[in-house]
Order: structure tokens, then C-alpha cells, then sequence
């Protein structure tokens, strides 16, 4: 059998799920491909990672990254799932562990790297570049879901994992530049 890369159902602006057709501009397909673009900036990084595979059971950026994918789909499957209004919701959805790891990546990241004392200019090197596009993403994922929290009924928890990843992708790019030994700049403000 072969992949059918395309139907053409959804010609006219309209995609079926579930029997019922959605807009392609409901809220929900909207966060739905913030999340798809958002999961593809996460393998772009990864790719770079990989590239450079950390020494004997120190912090891997890819395999994180590669985490952070995963939980992406989990992510995916709650929007699709309350969105569409499919039973599958109870099953995969954001939980407070996920938002926990996130917070544990933070957190060894912060170990490892010097303290922030002002902001820092993206671009560093190539992984840490590649990061922060994935971080600008994540917020603007987020922002979509904050804007129709209401509508996709999305959990407190949801709201958290996206506020986290966020920010657990900035401390990863600064960890890029730190494992590379690139000092961070800082805006001069001239």
C-alpha cells in the first residue's frame, strides 16, 4: 500500500474529525499547528545536537530535545482531543509531572550555567540560534492557547507546560553557549 500524501477534502478551507467538519481557522487548529511548527524548531535543534553528543553521562541537549517532542504530541493529542470533543482526552493530556520535568531541566541547567545578570543576545552558536527560534515558537504557542483557553477548555496544567517550555528552551540555548565556552552578549542599549 502507498502513503496518499494528499485527499483534497480539505480544498475549500475545511478538514473533517470525528465526522464533523472544522474550519481550518478554528482556535484549535490554530494552536494545533503552533504545536506542529513549535515541534519541528525542537528536531532542527536536535539535529544540531546530535552533531555533538555530550562525553560519558553528562546533560544531553538532544536527548531532551527529544523528550520535549513527546511531550509535544501528548500536547497535541489533549488539543485535538478537547477541541473535537473526543473521549481520548482523558487518556493524553498534560499532567503535573510533565510540567515537573520541565522544571527539573530548568533546574540542572541553572546548575551548570553562570547566573543571568542581564539579557542576552540569541545567536551564539548554531544550537543555541537553533533553540531560541524553538523558544520564540513555544511563547507564541502559548499565547495562542492563553487567547483560546476558554473555548479548547484547556487544563491549568496545559497553560503551565507551555509557560515552562519556554522558558526550559531558553535555559537550554544558554547551556548551548556554555558547554561551547561562547560567552553571552548582552544588548548595549546604544
Amino acid at each position: 500500500m502507498r502513503t496518499l500524501f494528499f485527499t483534497g477534502r480539505g480544498d475549500k478551507g475545511k478538514s473533517e474529525v470525528g465526522g464533523n467538519g472544522f474550519s481550518k481557522g478554528d482556535p484549535a487548529f490554530e494552536l494545533l499547528g503552533g504545536l506542529d511548527e513549535l515541534n519541528s524548531f525542537l528536531g532542527f535543534a536536535r539535529a544540531e545536537a546530535k552533531k555533538n553528543p555530550p562525553a560519558g553521562g553528562a546533560f544531553s541537549v538532544g536527548s531532551t530535545l527529544k523528550r520535549l517532542q513527546e511531550l509535544l504530541f501528548i500536547a497535541q493529542a489533549e488539543t485535538a482531543a478537547r477541541a473535537f470533543r473526543h473521549r481520548s482526552a482523558e487518556f493524553q493530556k498534560i499532567m503535573p509531572g510533565h510540567v515537573a520535568e520541565l522544571e527539573e531541566v530548568i533546574t540542572e541547567v541553572d546548575r551548570a550555567v553562570p547566573p543571568l545578570t542581564a539579557f542576552v543576545i540569541p545567536g551564539e552558536n548554531e544550537l543555541s540560534a537553533r533553540l531560541d527560534l524553538a523558544r520564540t515558537a513555544a511563547r507564541r504557542a502559548e499565547r495562542e492557547a492563553v487567547r483560546n483557553e476558554k473555548a479548547l477548555t484547556l487544563s491549568p496544567d496545559f497553560l503551565r507546560f507551555l509557560n515552562r517550555l519556554s522558558s526550559a528552551l531558553f535555559a537550554l540555548a544558554r547551556y548551548a553557549s556554555h558547554e561551547k565556552e561562547v560567552k553571552e552578549d548582552s544588548p548595549g542599549y546604544k
